[in-house]
């Protein structure tokens, strides 16, 4: 029976698992019966250790997993999302959906395994994964479906595709009121805000950003999670020509602890009203500090968004074009709209300093190919959501 259970040949009983642990006086065996024994699941109580270790138990596993493999591995890869272990709950959930790809654990995997992705920055794999999740959610519990459906609106907020993301930033804000998850549903707000601001509906997002924000104070949300809510009203007061009002926010959220991405957001935004009130040395201050933090994010949109800004902003042309090719750089393969406008401003910045000209005409090829591939995803994904309808649905 040892060996059996050492390959993975054989899951033992909880009995069985109390009178090995008894004579070996393993500790993280000694642990783990007891939780067994109780029901309480709670793999906080071992250390990051013990549940590497019960991890590699699982991924090391020769034979297919039995119902309690699969009951652990989801346990552990809760563990793992809430402790914000991605690539630990990436690479176990895999291991998962190869051994119980089925009604009942496939989408539960899928959805840890989409969410790994989407931590990890990979958008368009982790939408796939979680379309298939989404194909069989009713397996999943509520909450977890509720997840389920802001993760895929926040994914296609993150692609530009905005008759989706409403559509499914709409369901999760549903599912989250019905279980009375005021963070969720705050969340859900916060994403329908944003979505109503990129398609030019600033009021409605004003509104959406105001409540999400009012219920987080409630809810003693994280710096992080403050700032970001105060990065959004910010923006879309700025949006609104309220510029007194947009300082004001992002001055709140600088003064929090906070992420590279949302402060490199905050400095942009500043260095906009700053631009409009005339003050050049604040402008650029502001414009450079936003370069610097949405390089340290590593998060290609900020990044692009940010540089295309300090294009038009920085002084010289040497800092104008570097900027311009940054964002032509890090958006090649990705974000067709942002590639699209770095190709235009640095076509526009070579023909102004007269440098490399004939580039200077295949990059405004580049840009059209760019914004036709943005365009034409834009009009078949609405068509096929029938977009006036759910906005009509939304007002």
């Amino acid at each position: 029976m040892m060996s059996q259970i050492e390959s993975g040949r054989q899951l033992p009983s909880v009995e069985t698992l109390r009178l090995i642990s008894e004579r070996l006086s393993d500790p993280i065996l000694n642990t783990y019966v007891e939780m067994l024994q109780t029901g309480n699941m709670d793999l906080e109580l071992l250390s990051s250790k013990e549940n590497e270790e019960l991890a590699c138990f699982l991924t090391s596993n020769k034979t297919a997993w039995t119902n309690g493999h699969l009951q652990l591995a989801s346990q552990l890869c809760e563990h793992y999302y809430a402790t914000d272990q991605y690539e630990a709950l990436g690479f176990l959930s895999e291991a998962a959906i190869i051994n119980g790809l089925d009604e009942t654990w496939g989408p539960i995997f899928l959805y840890y395994h989409g969410t790994a992705l989407l931590f990890m920055g990979n958008n368009t794999k982790s939408l796939s994964v979680l379309s298939q999740a989404e194909h069989n959610m009713s397996s999943l519990s509520n909450g977890m479906r509720a997840r389920l459906l802001y993760s895929l609106g926040y994914i296609y907020c993150q692609l530009d595709i905005y008759g989706a993301a409403m559509w499914y930033v709409q369901q999760s804000k549903s599912e989250f009121l019905q279980l009375s998850d005021l963070p969720g549903y705050a969340s859900s707000l916060g994403l329908l805000g944003t979505v109503q601001s990129r398609l030019g509906r600033h009021p409605d997002a004003q509104k959406s950003f105001e409540g999400a924000y009012e219920i987080m104070l409630k809810c003693s949300s994280t710096d992080q999670q403050l700032a970001r809510m105060e990065l959004n009203l910010a923006n879309v007061c700025e949006s609104l020509n309220a510029s007194k009002e947009a300082e004001t926010w992002c001055k709140m959220a600088l003064g929090r602890d906070t992420d590279d991405m949302t402060r490199s957001s905050l400095h942009s935004i500043l260095a906009r009203v700053n631009l409009g009130t005339g003050n050049s040395f604040l402008t650029v201050h502001h414009m450079r500090q936003a370069c610097d933090s949405a390089d340290l994010s590593n998060d290609p949109r900020t990044i692009a968004m940010t540089y295309i800004l300090a294009s038009g902003i920085l002084p010289t042309p040497e800092q104008k074009i570097a900027s311009a090719r940054r964002a032509y750089d890090v958006t090649i393969s990705c974000y067709e709209l942002q590639h699209a406008l770095a190709c235009e401003i640095l076509s526009t910045l070579y023909i102004k300093y007269h440098i490399d000209l004939p580039h200077a005409d295949d990059l405004r090829n580049e840009a059209m190919i760019s914004y036709r591939a943005y365009i034409s995803k834009e009009i078949s994904l609405s068509k096929a959501l029938e977009f006036t309808a759910i906005d009509r649905e939304n007002e």
